[in-house]
């Protein structure tokens, strides 16, 4: 278990001993909240915004009067962001740093202004071979089956990029093709978000 852990396994009966005493559970559920919303009345932010992820990992900095739209035209009133385990939909995602994704919603909304995004990273999460300088904030498209990289500053352990709209992002490394068949990410750099 670190930091980043969303799910874990346990195998029952698990059993607690401290000194003298013992605790028996034959069954324990527990759901970690992975979603926060904010409300964007008519779809356009009156002050800035700062909507912080459930683990206060990740945040999005949205500046006043930005207009939020979904992929018609229409206003957004409800924004979110979601702590995902990195092999959401079943991906290997070997490119991605750490064991965490962020699905922002709702998907392909976009905006009329750049709006900050900055995700928190730990320097031993990065793949050996790899350095803080080669991590970039990217966007999974499933369509093209492709991490597209935005340009991304290094803030000591944040990764911050401008986005222009909601889909599910991660830090991730190198360049490489995207395979369909095993579902592997792979990263393109891409000047536009």
């Amino acid at each position: 278990i670190n930091p980043e852990t969303i799910s874990i396994d346990l195998m029952y009966p698990l059993t607690i001993i401290k000194d003298s005493q013992k605790i028996e559970f034959n069954e324990f559920s527990y759901t970690f909240d992975r979603s926060n919303h904010y409300s964007i009345p008519d779809g356009i932010t009156k002050n800035e915004i700062i909507l912080t992820s459930p683990n206060g990992k990740t945040t999005l900095t949205f500046p006043e009067a930005t207009e939020i739209k979904d992929k018609d035209g229409n206003p957004v009133e409800l924004i979110s962001i979601k702590v995902e385990d990195v092999h959401f939909d079943d991906l290997e995602n070997k490119y991605v740093v750490g064991e965490l994704a962020y699905d922002n919603g709702p998907e392909g909304a976009w905006f009329s202004k750049p709006v900050k995004m900055s995700i928190e990273f730990r320097e031993e999460d990065i793949p050996e071979g790899y350095t803080k300088e080669n991590i970039r904030i990217a966007y999974w498209n499933e369509g093209s089956v492709i991490w597209y990289a935005s340009p991304t500053e290094i803030i000591g352990n944040r990764a911050v990029a401008d986005i222009y709209h909601f889909s599910t992002r991660a830090i991730v490394v190198g360049k490489a093709h995207g395979s369909k068949a095993t579902k592997e990410s792979a990263t393109k750099t891409n000047n536009m978000d």
